[in-house]
């Protein structure tokens, strides 16, 4: 694939020129952010955009590497300290100053989202279905699937491939009847535009089992944690994946990358969860356009003023002596001034929020990327919650294009899980929705509105997290009343 300078440049910078699992090195840490940040909108590989980078001089990079005597010595006397201090004696805070950057190709959707989920101090950027258009065949077939089931998942696989195809044509003849041009809008810009949003929907009949790639980086202690998690999935393909990844980082974190193996709590706790959970098998549910969301608990549920209770705890956080008609006052303080890019004080993640949601596929992939400030817990991915028609498939005709999909989703879904319970989870789509608990404060409220119901969020998302934000509004509305801030 590569000629043999190509693969001099890229063996100084990555752990692996062939595999699909490999670090990024010997570059400054701003230029691997803008390699990881192309993946989103570039069917390249991150070592495709590094060797152009590179062979254009946009990266300049020293010929030296840890390897060399330069740093030797460095190297043995860290290896000495992690080794007695950060194994031995269990100070993990060290590791955290230790990062690692790596590059993950042509894994399932089901994947990425489980390892994305596996610890919320990893950072991720991955490809997007909303601006790129997957190839067909690009798909993921596990290697536990019993032979005599594998030409109907293939022929299913491409169904659902053919659906993908005749919605999106369908939705870009729609579009371009029914979207004005934007004043000084080229044809070929319109073009593009209109485009994006015929992925954007499109993509809801792709399914699961649709490779993407991602890159991701995390301190030695996430890296860590995480990958003991991932390491105990009941999915074949992300315990596979887990051994990927510590074998790359191995190489550049050689003392800090200890106890990635699931222990034995965690490989029992994993799989009594399981059980806990069966596969159901109803028949699913008609279809429902948008999100269902409901607000379970927050602060003050069950006072006659629910905000006021809300701000008196904010005071007694803040440490208010005089708890006393101070609500006006603290609004006041929470609010004034804010910019698109401000957040709310610390004292504010003790108004906490407590929903459930039932979201497609195609909206929790999005909201996961919020681990970081909410915490959740998920259902496993099934047919039985129904599933979610975009807005412009039913205005464009096409709803029956993505039922039949759907069908032959569910069918395979019961095919597979019949026989090996946990593959059923790649026949799931997009549009299928899935169940999720979620609890956060009024800081993630403030965050997470001005992101996902801004002018440029997707539809989903933003129809969820409106919904949310309308319910908050109706219990604490001083409080939530500035939530969307972004211009």
């Amino acid at each position: 694939m590569y000629n043999p300078a190509d693969r001099a440049i890229l063996a100084h910078h990555v752990t692996s020129i062939e595999g699909n699992v490999y670090c990024i090195k010997n570059l400054p840490e701003e230029v691997i952010a803008v390699i990881f940040a192309y993946v989103s909108r570039s069917p390249k590989s991150f070592r495709d955009n590094l060797l152009r980078l590179v062979k254009e001089g946009s990266v300049i990079t020293s010929t030296r590497t840890e390897g060399d005597d330069l740093y030797a010595g460095a190297v043995q006397k860290a290896a000495a300290f992690h080794e007695r201090w950060v194994v031995g004696y269990g100070h993990s805070s060290v590791a955290e100053h230790a990062v690692a950057h790596v590059g993950v190709e042509n894994i399932s959707r089901l994947a990425s989202a489980e390892l994305e989920l596996a610890n919320p101090f990893i950072s991720f950027t991955e490809y997007s279905q909303r601006y790129q258009k997957p190839e067909r065949g690009h798909f993921y077939t596990p290697d536990e699937l019993p032979s005599h089931l594998a030409t109907e998942y293939e022929n299913t696989m491409h169904a659902l491939y053919d659906a993908y195809e005749r919605l999106y044509n369908g939705l870009t003849a729609y579009l371009e009847r029914s979207m004005p041009q934007i004043p000084d809008e080229t044809s070929a810009a319109r073009a593009n535009r209109l485009a994006k949003l015929a992925f954007e929907d499109a993509r809801y009949a792709l399914p699961l089992a649709t490779y993407t790639n991602l890159g991701l980086s995390g301190n030695g202690r996430a890296l860590r944690d995480g990958l003991a998690v991932l390491g105990a999935s009941e999915y074949p393909e992300c315990r596979h994946l887990a051994d990927q990844i510590i074998a790359e980082v191995s190489q550049v974190l050689p003392t800090l990358l200890r106890h990635t193996t699931p222990s034995t709590y965690l490989s029992r706790l994993s799989d009594q969860l399981r059980r806990f959970c069966p596969i159901r098998q109803e028949t699913p549910q008609p279809f429902a356009a948008g999100a269902q969301v409901r607000l379970v608990n927050y602060i003050g549920k069950g006072s006659t003023n629910a905000e006021h209770e809300a701000l008196q705890l904010l005071g007694q956080v803040i440490g208010v002596s005089e708890q006393a008609d101070v609500d006006d006052a603290l609004v006041g303080y929470l609010s004034a001034d804010m910019s698109e890019h401000d957040m709310l004080p610390q004292a504010c993640r003790w108004i906490r929020y407590d929903a459930a949601m039932l979201l497609s596929e195609a909206a929790w992939h999005q909201l996961l990327r919020h681990m970081r400030g909410m915490a959740f817990q998920w259902g496993p991915p099934e047919p039985t919650n129904g599933y979610t028609v975009p807005p412009n498939i039913a205005a464009a005709g096409l709803t029956e294009v993505l039922a039949a999909a759907v069908m032959q989703s569910n069918q395979l879904y019961s095919r597979l899980t019949a026989e090996v319970p946990h593959l059923g989870a790649y026949a799931i789509i997009n549009a299928h929705r899935r169940r999720i608990r979620t609890e956060f404060d009024l800081r993630q409220l403030y965050h997470l509105v001005n992101l996902r119901v801004s002018e440029h969020a997707q539809w989903d998302i933003k129809d969820a997290v409106t919904q949310l934000w309308q319910q908050i509004a109706a219990v604490h509305p001083r409080l939530s009343a500035k939530a969307r801030r972004r211009s």
